[in-house]
């Protein structure tokens, strides 16, 4: 990992608030999901991911009125099951409907 990735990674590691009220797996899965989409220059991704990250940590723990005004910015929207979901069902989905976001490349910045 190149110096810059590594004070990134370090700065998150620090920062509880993207990963409060989530297990710890969970919240490896969330950092992993980040650290895929950090690319060359975390200088300019970094903020983004982090607030991205946030962002998806308090949508997964709320009901759905406010999960979708959370994810709005990406232009999705909870489906009809997400009240009976667990946690964890609710970040697999999520992370997937994310998977071909990028910090920059959306209005989420």
């Amino acid at each position: 990992m190149e110096p810059v990735h590594e004070i990134w990674l370090e700065r998150i590691l620090e920062d509880e608030s993207w990963r409060g009220g989530l297990t710890d797996a969970q919240a490896q899965r969330l950092l992993q999901w980040a650290l895929a989409r950090i690319g060359p220059h975390p200088e300019e991704t970094g903020e983004a991911l982090h607030r991205a990250m946030r962002r998806i940590r308090r949508a997964v723990q709320s009901p759905p009125d406010e999960a979708d005004g959370l994810l709005a910015e990406w232009g999705i929207r909870t489906p009809p099951e997400w009240t009976s979901w667990t946690m964890e069902e609710r970040l697999a989905w999520t992370l997937e409907a994310l998977s071909s976001w990028r910090p920059g490349y959306s209005g989420a910045d």
